[in-house]
């Protein structure tokens, strides 16, 4: 009988975040691969969970595959955790699940913070999707491929950066796309939180500490009052009620859903509805 291998997200800062399920897998596999075992030493030990580690990153990870699959065909349970959130979310793990998934390896999934929807949930935007680009590629030309590709997207672009790159891209995206607004969010979950809205033209780096998430809004495109009206009129005809019809339209014109329901309160119900 095979054993079972188990993803499991861990803190991204404040060590509370473990899971009451991620502490009972921890605590109950025969082995924990992790990406540093130093750093997954402070986590394990303020839960008192005591499992060999086996060193798992980004250099050692064929290798370390090999290991992990001996032990899961010998009927080992292996669990694997990253330096912070989810393996194989700009971590270490996507070989390894992908390896024992081909092997016959049962994979499950132990949910727990990342910082990317840690930061979109209190960027206070009403966003119906986005595109997540991990880390930007340290060479100019395929950070300018990358970006050129989405810059015309409806969706805001969200990407990871740490604190010795966070100007360089900032002003490389402003250079590139222009003056779009963009939301910052620092050291999650930590004392030193922070949110910062700004134009990427204003942005200012007296301190760069910590781990960033930037959140760059798409293009703001005027349109016409009067082309709101009719779009809500459409939606209205089509058999969506007022507030589904507002937010059809605001995601169809990319307008922000409160400046949409502001004109929908001062035109007469009558007058849609014709």
């Amino acid at each position: 009988m095979q054993g079972k291998l188990f993803i499991v997200g861990t803190p991204i800062g404040n060590l509370g975040d473990l899971s009451f399920r991620g502490k009972e897998v921890l605590s109950s596999v025969d082995y924990i691969a992790c990406e540093d075992t130093r750093h997954s030493s402070l986590l394990l030990k303020h839960y008192e969970i005591k499992k060999p580690l086996i060193s798992y990153h980004k250099h050692n990870e064929r290798e370390s595959t090999e290991k992990i699959l001996e032990l899961l065909n010998d009927s080992k349970h292996v669990a694997l955790i990253s330096d912070a959130g989810m393996p194989a979310i700009c971590d270490p793990g996507a070989y390894l699940i992908k390896t024992a998934r081909e092997s016959g390896i049962i994979v499950e999934s132990v949910p727990g913070p990342t910082a990317l929807t840690s930061a979109i949930s209190i960027a206070g935007n009403d966003f119906t999707g986005f595109t997540f680009l991990g880390f930007l590629p340290e060479k100019e030309s395929s950070r300018k491929k990358i970006i050129d590709e989405f810059k015309g997207s409806s969706l805001p672009f969200v990407f990871y950066c740490a604190p010795h790159d966070i100007e360089k891209n900032i002003n490389f995206i402003y250079e590139r796309i222009g003056d779009r607004e963009v939301i910052l969010v620092k050291e999650i979950s930590k004392i030193f939180e922070s949110v910062v809205f700004a134009k990427l033209s204003e942005v200012k780096f007296e301190t760069v500490k910590g781990e960033y998430v930037a959140i760059v809004l798409p293009e703001r495109k005027s349109v016409e009052e009067s082309e709101i009206i009719k779009a809500l009129h459409n939606e209205i005809k089509m058999g969506y009620k007022k507030s589904q019809a507002i937010k059809n339209v605001s995601d169809k014109l990319n307008v922000p859903k409160n400046e949409v329901y502001g004109l929908a309160l001062s035109v007469n119900a009558n007058e849609l509805e014709e």
